[in-house]
């Protein structure tokens, strides 16, 4: 059964790394992936959406159709909503609800999560407060990877063990803030299924 997703946010935000963790975590099972990813301004805080298709099969192409992906992780609220329509009618979103206002105009926050609000499947996480919670602010990527892991066809294991290799070069402290960081975005997106 094929799982299709959209990752959606703003260049420098980590939406290649996450790409490449779950990347790296399918190739340590006998699934296939393809992945394709978009570019906005070639700077940090440009627009930037990864598509990833997972599946037995090869899938026939790397960009997710409209109104077709099973799960939206948005790791900006603006970004999140202008990729809504992707998103199937079952589709389960997970988004930051911290905001990154790099345009003029940039919506009143309550708006944009009157209009996240409206999916029965969203998960909207304050991930800054949340990593900040276990002293590690720029882990909010991180966290959200755990979340939407519990909506991927992969072991969480499988992700973990991608996360470990990502970050093995890193100080044992990033490594581990990191991986209590994606346990927590598991076992909130765990809590809410149960909801």
């Amino acid at each position: 059964m094929q799982t299709d997703m959209i990752i959606a946010g703003v260049g420098g935000q980590g939406i290649l790394t996450i790409s490449a963790i779950i990347g790296e975590a399918v190739l340590q099972t006998d699934l296939r992936i393809k992945q394709s990813e978009v570019h906005g301004m070639a700077q940090r805080g440009g627009a930037v959406v990864s598509h990833l298709r997972i599946n037995q099969y090869p899938p026939s192409t790397g960009l997710v159709p409209r109104h077709q992906a099973d799960l939206l992780l948005g790791l900006e609220p603006l970004e999140t909503i202008r990729h809504l329509d992707w998103l199937k009618p079952t589709g389960q979103i997970i988004s930051s609800i911290d905001p990154i206002k790099n345009i003029p105009g940039y919506p009143e926050l309550e708006l944009l999560l009157n209009k996240l609000r409206l999916n029965k499947n969203s998960l909207l996480l304050k991930a800054s407060e949340l990593a900040a919670e276990l002293n590690f602010k720029r882990g909010t990527n991180t966290l959200l990877l755990g979340a939407a892991t519990y909506h991927l066809p992969l072991k969480a294991t499988a992700v973990k063990n991608s996360l470990i290799k990502k970050f093995a070069s890193q100080k044992d402290s990033i490594l581990e803030k990191n991986l209590a960081l994606f346990e927590r975005g598991l076992q909130l997106a765990k809590q809410n299924a149960d909801l």
